[in-house]
């Protein structure tokens, strides 16, 4: 019966997935925080795959913690007498779709290499719970019936408890130059009206649009993204930097030194934009000087590169949705 199941719930998905990659394979357009789109088969014989779902999975996820009572877990499962019921079969089933998903959508583990998109692996936590639950028991039951027991439960749970916070406290801050976004925003909203179309360049672009409540198109530097993303086919072409330009109403700049020498990007701002900056955010704005108006935009100063870094560097535009 459950097989049944299973194969009927994979009828429609199913379909989905191919309508999903024909479409992507007809338009390519670029997803969110990933230069090359969600899905690439390339990625799949890659084991940077792999080690980084399972980094997030162990890590974040379930936290050391959770994956180690996980696992108990499911070497109890696997020792039963008796088969599991079906509700804890469907919702191992429903565990290892979401890894699938992960593997389908593998683009999406590399958004950013200091935070990856651990939230679409969320999903994995109702589906464990019941075995990590079954790891807390048959831990706990190896403790023995003394008068003890439960104070050595509750000092267990403490301890374990103590390991996941820096694990979770990791996963929820923000990187630390992120700590000016609410001061730049603010700045941003009193410099544009509220339907502004910006062009942002930042390696963490959808935080920083999210937070500025404006809309726009990401340029994310290329040390934003992982290396096997990265290819001389995602820089943006000079005609199409031209146009984003054309159609921006401001250009922003939160980190200026993600812009690197010699970027065209960089020499377009150079004349006909006024420079605004954003208080002491080190943050900048650009908005196009009205024609007619001779004016020369302020300079700002170009971060040391080395000559081989300028590739590894460069900038990669992403469409945010």
């Amino acid at each position: 019966r459950l097989g049944f199941t299973l194969a009927l719930a994979a009828v429609p998905v199913g379909a989905w997935y191919l309508h999903a990659f024909a479409i992507h394979a007809r338009y390519p357009v670029a997803g969110a925080m990933v230069p090359g789109g969600w899905v690439d088969p390339a990625l799949w014989l890659d084991s940077a795959l792999y080690l980084e779902l399972a980094r997030q999975v162990f890590s974040m996820v379930l936290t050391p913690t959770g994956a180690l009572l996980c696992g108990l877990g499911l070497i109890a499962a696997a020792r039963r007498p008796t088969a599991l019921p079906p509700e804890l079969q469907a919702l191992l089933l429903w565990s290892l779709g979401v890894l699938v998903q992960s593997w389908f959508l593998g683009t999406r583990l590399f958004d950013g290499l200091a935070r990856g998109t651990e939230y679409y692996q969320l999903a994995l936590v109702p589906g464990l719970a019941p075995f990590v639950a079954l790891g807390w028991t048959s831990f706990t039951a190896a403790i023995g019936g003394n008068k003890f027991r439960l104070l050595v439960q509750a000092s267990l749970l403490a301890t374990f408890a103590g390991f996941a916070l820096p694990a979770a406290r990791a996963a929820r801050t923000a990187p630390e130059s992120y700590a000016v976004l609410p001061e730049l925003c603010a700045e941003v909203r009193r410099h544009t009206p509220p339907h502004a179309e910006l062009l942002l360049l930042a390696d963490r672009a959808g935080a920083v649009l999210y937070e500025c409540d404006r809309r726009g198109t990401a340029l994310v530097a290329g040390r934003a993204v992982h290396p096997h993303l990265v290819s001389n086919e995602n820089k943006v072409p000079t005609d199409t930097l031209a146009t984003l330009l054309r159609g921006a109403h401001a250009v922003l700049l939160p980190f200026p030194d993600l812009l690197p020498r010699g970027e065209p990007l960089r020499e377009s701002l150079e004349t006909g934009w006024q420079r605004i900056p954003l208080g002491q955010t080190g943050g900048l704005l650009f908005k196009p000087i009205p024609a007619g108006d001779v004016v020369t935009s302020p300079r700002s100063p170009a971060p040391a590169l080395e000559p081989e870094t300028q590739a590894a560097k460069s900038t990669l535009v992403i469409p945010v949705r």
